[in-house]
């Protein structure tokens, strides 16, 4: 599946609100394939799927002096938090 760059770049704007994850366009490639599948009806409402975001936001990650590289912002999104006590 191939998407275009409009819609790699609603996919990008749409993770963070929707998921608490601050991914780039390479990270978001899953989300617009997603977004694409559901538009052409071959994913249906009632289906359950996952979609992996792969790629971050460097420019979100905070910088510390002494740090090896860069700590990411933590979100405190339902699924998140799950996850960390799963």
């Amino acid at each position: 599946l191939v998407v275009g760059g409009l819609l790699l770049e609603a996919a990008t704007a749409l993770a963070l609100p929707e998921s608490g994850v601050a991914v780039d366009s390479t990270g978001s490639a899953g989300l617009a394939g997603l977004i694409a599948l559901r538009e052409s009806g071959r994913v249906g409402d009632d289906e359950r799927v996952v979609a992996l975001f792969t790629g971050i936001d460097r420019s979100t990650t905070v910088q510390r002096q002494g740090a090896r590289d860069a700590e990411l912002p933590r979100t405190r999104h339902p699924v998140a938090e799950g996850l960390r006590a799963g």
